[in-house]
């Protein structure tokens, strides 16, 4: 049970950092994601750099929790509600193109 809670800390360590290297990225991906959702407009226009920065905290922090069982029923709710937001909208992706990258590990796969 340990090995899976360090894969999916790992996962989500690798996720928030690569992310919060290269803000500007996240940004491009988040304004990309709403554009091609028709919602660019419902938001102003610091909400992808801000939204980009959370994501990446996130990301990072749900990653350091799980690795070092800190509130361990906790950490993995929010991982779960995370990645329960993000597979379908990945699967959409990989389905329909709508964005030609999903920008889940910043640009780390480049």
């Amino acid at each position: 049970m340990n090995a899976c809670r360090f894969l999916l800390a790992a996962a989500f360590i690798f996720s928030g950092f690569v992310k919060a290297i290269d803000p500007l990225g996240s940004q491009y991906k988040i304004q990309d994601y709403l554009t091609a959702f028709g919602m660019i407009s419902w938001f102003p226009s610091f909400f992808p750099l801000l939204g980009g920065i959370v994501l990446s905290a996130i990301e990072f922090s749900i990653g350091i929790f799980l690795f070092f069982g800190v509130k361990k029923q906790l950490s993995s709710l929010f991982a779960l509600l995370l990645m329960a937001v993000m597979t379908p909208l990945t699967l959409y992706l990989a389905l329909f193109d709508p964005v030609s990258d999903c920008g889940c590990f910043g640009d780390a796969g480049y």
